[in-house]
């Protein structure tokens, strides 16, 4: 098991010079187990089911930096995605959209701009945490740096996202003298399928969540050679579902091409997919979506920065991303939602069937307006799939506390909206507006005991109950609207 990459930012980008995107020896990248790393050694290597870095690891790392691309292989990735666009002057630089808008510290559509924009722009995405919002930030690496620094270490699936830029991206690769090891990525309607299949390009041909449907699968798998094209698929669905139909990937498994999906960010959407008989799984989170990293037993958010396995709903969205402040602070503040957390960095709990114990402080900041909101914490869950309250995805148990000051706990279950409440209600002192208050829970295996500990008179549910005794966490509140931030988050 690989234990997750231990790099600072200005350690990393201390090592890397102005002009060139190489470690210095003796980095922390270099493995003793590197050897030359082509498609076909890739394919004899990599076992029935496989993970890609999506954008590197964007979950965790800024998307398509060489930190992204350097944490996937840290943590096991032999294959990492790679997204390309040109300046205006034809200098090719790896990045998603096809302007600096969102991830940058610039705005311009890419192709408008000379390459000269590059000397000062940097790589900016708050939603990873504030360690990523100040300085020295990540530059915008070169097509050309990141195929030197990977050359003969991991295979590239690169992606021209302007189509004009094919040619030029597919001359640097043979320039590099890396064509044995690219997987070219393109749209599934993209003019370039065939032009990279003369080329000798195996193909990662995907699909986006508005399109995709039986007979365009079946179409575009007759174009492709199963023994060395990919069908890649999303992993949700346009309607919001939480997994694509299961009969739009039983289509693309029955073509024979090997099936993928992206992104991957949890282990419970790896698994669903594996059952399916997805053999490759495009991760934004490769060490913790294939449990490559083992689980922490305190929190970490005193670093200012997202921690491997953390998540909201969407971990590349910026508005449902939780804050992080000094002193250790983690804040669930997003408006006009339920906010709760994933906090995969400690699952699963290693005495989850046996006894453990969970403790932290919580406050409101910002009290809800409707007072029978709920601070809860939600344990004991059978996988790590999103948690909100009336959601019905997972069996396990919420505590919970009221704004009113209720202390409370209940039983859910998978294909339910309303929980089961365990035990008596028992009242606690209202919480104040920025006042942190302390809770305990204490999992046995016959046994659940919920317990508030600050004040002169602690307060406590205590019930028999073994029916789920799964080891994912999740933490939140369950109002709209207030901000609650919590602090000294333990599992022991």
């Amino acid at each position: 098991m690989h234990q997750a990459p231990t790099f600072g930012r200005r350690t990393f980008l201390a090592a890397v010079g102005a002009g060139a995107l190489g470690l210095a020896a003796g980095s922390v990248w270099r493995r003793k187990d590197d050897t030359s790393m082509t498609v076909e050694q890739w394919v004899r290597a990599r076992g029935a089911a496989y993970v890609v870095g999506h954008r590197g690891s964007g979950d965790v790392l800024p998307e398509h930096t060489m930190q992204a691309y350097e944490g996937a292989y840290g943590w096991g990735a032999r294959a990492v995605e790679v997204s390309t666009s040109s300046t205006s002057d034809g200098v090719l630089i790896c990045m998603h959209d096809l302007t600096y808008d969102r991830t940058t510290t610039i705005t311009g559509v890419i192709n408008d701009l000379p390459s000269s924009v590059l000397r000062t722009a940097r790589v900016r995405q708050p939603q990873l945490g504030p360690f990523w919002t100040t300085p020295p930030l990540p530059r915008i690496p070169l097509l050309d740096d990141v195929l030197a620094r990977f050359r003969g270490r991991v295979v590239l699936c690169v992606e021209p996202k302007r189509d004009a830029d094919y040619a030029a991206v597919a001359a640097a690769i043979q320039r590099r003298r890396f064509s044995d090891s690219v997987v070219m990525k393109l749209y599934y309607t993209s003019s370039r399928i065939d032009v990279a299949k003369q080329a000798g390009f195996p193909l990662f041909v995907y699909f986006g969540t508005d399109d995709v449907s039986a007979g365009a699968i079946r179409a575009t798998a007759a174009r492709l050679d199963a023994a060395r094209d990919y069908l890649v698929l999303p992993t949700s669905s346009a309607d919001g579902q939480e997994y694509l139909p299961d009969d739009l990937v039983a289509a693309a498994v029955s073509t024979g091409v090997p099936t993928w999906v992206y992104p991957v960010h949890r282990r419970s959407e790896a698994d669903h997919y594996r059952r399916l008989g997805v053999r490759g799984f495009v991760s934004s989170s490769v060490g913790y979506s294939m449990s490559r990293v083992r689980p922490v037993t305190a929190d970490q958010w005193s670093a200012g920065k997202i921690a491997v396995g953390e998540m909201s709903l969407d971990p590349a969205s910026p508005g449902l991303a939780p804050t992080l402040q000094a002193g250790g602070v983690l804040a669930l503040d997003a408006a006009g939602t339920q906010h709760f957390l994933t906090l995969g960095q400690f699952c699963p709990i290693v005495t989850a069937t046996g006894s453990y114990r969970v403790e932290f402080e919580a406050r409101w900041d910002e009290l809800p307006t409707d007072r029978t909101h709920n601070m809860s914490l939600v344990f004991a869950h059978v996988d790590d799939r999103y948690y909100e309250e009336g959601l019905g995805r997972s069996d396990g148990y919420h505590a919970v506390h009221s704004a009113e000051g209720s202390l409370e706990l209940y039983r859910h279950a998978a294909g339910s909206t309303t929980g089961i409440p365990l035990g008596s209600h028992v009242a606690t002192a209202a919480p104040q507006r920025g006042r942190w208050m302390r809770f305990r829970l204490d999992v046995t295996p016959t046994s659940l005991t919920w317990r508030r500990t600050d004040g002169l008179q602690p307060a406590q549910v205590i019930v028999s109950d073994s029916q789920v005794r799964g080891g994912y966490l999740h933490i939140g509140r369950t109002s709209t609207d207030g901000s609650l931030s919590f602090r000294r988050f333990t599992v022991g």
